[in-house]
C-alpha cells in the first residue's frame, strides 16, 4: 500500500481526493503562519505579494492598493476575489521581478513578505535599480516534528517546510513532490527524486503524486 506524508495539513476536499485514488495520506503543519504587528497609512500604487500570508496580513489593514504583481494563481484568486487589480501574475519570483524590470521600471514598489523571504526577487530588483521598499508582514515558524512512519512519497510545499522536516528526519528514498522551482531548489539538496508542479497550486502536487504512484507504476 502506497502512504503519503503532507507536510500540510490538507483540506477535506484533497484529502478526499488522494483517500479514493487508494493511497494512504497523514498530513501536518511543518510550519505555521503568525501575522505580525505593522503600520501602513498611505495608499499604495503598486504591491508586491508572493504568497497569500501576505495577501491575508495587508488586507486585513484596510490598506487602499492601486496595482498588485503577485506570484502564484491562488495569490492572484486571493486578490482579485478582494477586489484588487491584479496587473500580473507570474509562477515565480524571478519572472515577475523580471517582468517589473522590463514593464514598469520607472514606478515605486511595496514589497510585502514574512521573515523568511527569499532573495532572488529583491535581488534582482536591485541589480537592475528598481524603487521599492520592503516590509515584513508575517513570521514563519518552523515545527519541528520526529516522524516515525515510513512513507513512499512526501509533498512539500515551501522551502521553509523542507528545512522544518529535515531537522529531526532525513529524506532517504522516497519520492519528493513539490510546489514550485523555489520549494523545488530546496528540495534538490536532500534528494534526486523530486517531481515538481507547473504551476503553484496544491491541486497540480496532488496529482503529480496520484499520476506517479497510480498510472505510472501500473
Amino acid at each position: 500500500m502506497i502512504k503519503l506524508l503532507s507536510t500540510k495539513v490538507l483540506s477535506a476536499n484533497n484529502y478526499q481526493v488522494i483517500e479514493k485514488s487508494g493511497i494512504i495520506i497523514d498530513h501536518y503543519n511543518a510550519i505555521d503562519i503568525e501575522k505580525i504587528e505593522f503600520t501602513f497609512n498611505s495608499i499604495i500604487d503598486n504591491a508586491i505579494f508572493t504568497s497569500k500570508n501576505a495577501v491575508e496580513a495587508v488586507l486585513s489593514k484596510k490598506i487602499k492598493i492601486k496595482n498588485c504583481y503577485c506570484v502564484g494563481e491562488k495569490t492572484k484568486l486571493l486578490l482579485l476575489k478582494n477586489g484588487q487589480k491584479v496587473v500580473k501574475s507570474e509562477e515565480n519570483a524571478s519572472k515577475l521581478a523580471i517582468f517589473i524590470v522590463k514593464s514598469a521600471k520607472n514606478d515605486k514598489f511595496w514589497f510585502f513578505c514574512g521573515n523568511k523571504k527569499r532573495d532572488e526577487l529583491p535581488k534582482i530588483l536591485t541589480k537592475n535599480k528598481i524603487d521599492f521598499s520592503t516590509t515584513e508582514v508575517y513570521k514563519t515558524h518552523l515545527n519541528y516534528k520526529k516522524i516515525d512512519d515510513k512513507f513512499n512519497g512526501i509533498l512539500f510545499f515551501s522551502p521553509s517546510a523542507i528545512q522544518s522536516y529535515c531537522h529531526h528526519n532525513k529524506i532517504e528514498n522516497e519520492t519528493l513532490f513539490t510546489i514550485g522551482k523555489t520549494t523545488a531548489s530546496e528540495a534538490e539538496t536532500h534528494s534526486k527524486k523530486i517531481i515538481t508542479s507547473k504551476s503553484n497550486s496544491i491541486e497540480q502536487v496532488i496529482d503529480n503524486a496520484i499520476k506517479y504512484f497510480t498510472y505510472d507504476k501500473k
